[in-house]
C-alpha cells in the first residue's frame, strides 16, 4: 500500500529534522514493511495475523492476567521477605513475566513453601500461555494453505471441459476429492503395466502417451488413465510430461463414485475410452 511507502520515507524526513538522534535511526525498520509486497510468505502471515487477531487478542488478554495475578500472589506471600525482588508490583511483575516467558527468574529463590507453590504454577501456566497463541497460529496456517490449495484446484477443474457443465457447487464438491499435482518437464505420470489407481485430467500443459500404434499428445483439457479404472486391467501405455503440466487426480475409488452420481460424466469417460480403445490408450 501507499500507506508504508510514505511510511518508508518518514525516516528521511525526521533524520533531517532531527540529526544525531540514535532513537530516529529506529524508524528505518519501518522499511522492513515493503518486503512484504515482495515476499508472498510475509503476506501469509498478515492474512493469518489478521483472521486469527481476535482469538490472539484473547490470548494476550489470558496471559495478562496470568501475569498480573501470579505477580500479585507472589508480592502479598513474599513481598516483605525479599523486598529487592519482590518489593513492589513492578518488580512482581517483571518476575512473573520472566517465570511465564521461561527467560529467567532463577535470581529469585522463594522463601516460603506457599511462595514456592506460586512459582511453580506459574512455571506450568507458562507452558499453556505460549502454547495456545502458537496452535492458534498454526491452525490459522493450515487454513489458509488449505484455502489457497482449495481456490487453486477450483480453478483447474473449472477449466476441464469434462466438468464444464456442474455448477460451482458440484465443483466444489469435487475439489474436495481431486488432488492438484504439477509435473516437470520429462516426468513419466504412468508406466505400461502399472496397475491402475488414478485418473488423471490436465489443467494445463501437455503429456506424451506412448501407446503399442504410436505416440499421442494430449493437451489442457484431455485427461487419461480412464480405462485401467474401467476394465480394472493394468496400464498398457505409459504416459511422459511433454511441458510443465498441471494436473487434478482422481483416486480409483472416487472415479467409480462420480461416474456412478454423475451419469453425464460417467457417459463422456466411457464414451472416450470406447474411441480409445482402437489405439489401446489406457
Amino acid at each position: 500500500m501507499m500507506v508504508i511507502d510514505a511510511a518508508a520515507f518518514v525516516p528521511f524526513v525526521l533524520e533531517l529534522m532531527f540529526p544525531g538522534v540514535a532513537y530516529v535511526r529506529l524508524t528505518r525498520l519501518v522499511r522492513f514493511l515493503k518486503l512484504a509486497r515482495y515476499s508472498p510468505a510475509l503476506g501469509t502471515i498478515g492474512r493469518v495475523l489478521s483472521a486469527e487477531r481476535r482469538a490472539l487478542l484473547a490470548c494476550i488478554i489470558i496471559i495478562a492476567g496470568v501475569m498480573l495475578a501470579a505477580a500479585a500472589a507472589m508480592y502479598a506471600v513474599e513481598g516483605e521477605i525479599q523486598p529487592e525482588h519482590l518489593g513492589d508490583m513492578p518488580k512482581a511483575i517483571w518476575w512473573s513475566a520472566a517465570m511465564l516467558a521461561k527467560i529467567g527468574g532463577e535470581w529469585l529463590q522463594p522463601m516460603t513453601a506457599l511462595g514456592r507453590l506460586i512459582a511453580t504454577i506459574t512455571v506450568m501456566l507458562g507452558i499453556f500461555c505460549f502454547a495456545l497463541p502458537v496452535a492458534i497460529i498454526g491452525r490459522g496456517f493450515y487454513e489458509e494453505i488449505r484455502r489457497r490449495d482449495f481456490v487453486v484446484t477450483f480453478a483447474m477443474a473449472a477449466r476441464v471441459p469434462l466438468f464444464s457443465r456442474l455448477d460451482a457447487a458440484s465443483i466444489s464438491d469435487l475439489v474436495a476429492i481431486l488432488k492438484a499435482r504439477t509435473v516437470h518437464a520429462g516426468t513419466v505420470i504412468i508406466r505400461k503395466g502399472e496397475q491402475g489407481d488414478a485418473m488423471y485430467l490436465i489443467a494445463s500443459g501437455a503429456v506424451e502417451v506412448d501407446a503399442p500404434e504410436g505416440k499421442v499428445r494430449l493437451e489442457e483439457g484431455a485427461f487419461f488413465g480412464e480405462m485401467a479404472l474401467l476394465s480394472r486391467e493394468r496400464r498398457t501405455a505409459s504416459v511422459t510430461a511433454i511441458k510443465s503440466t498441471d494436473l487434478l487426480v482422481l483416486d480409483s475409488e472416487d472415479f467409480h463414485r462420480i461416474i456412478d452420481r454423475n451419469p453425464e460424466i460417467g457417459a463422456q469417460v466411457r464414451a472416450v475410452a470406447q474411441a480409445r480403445k482402437g489405439p489401446l490408450l489406457h
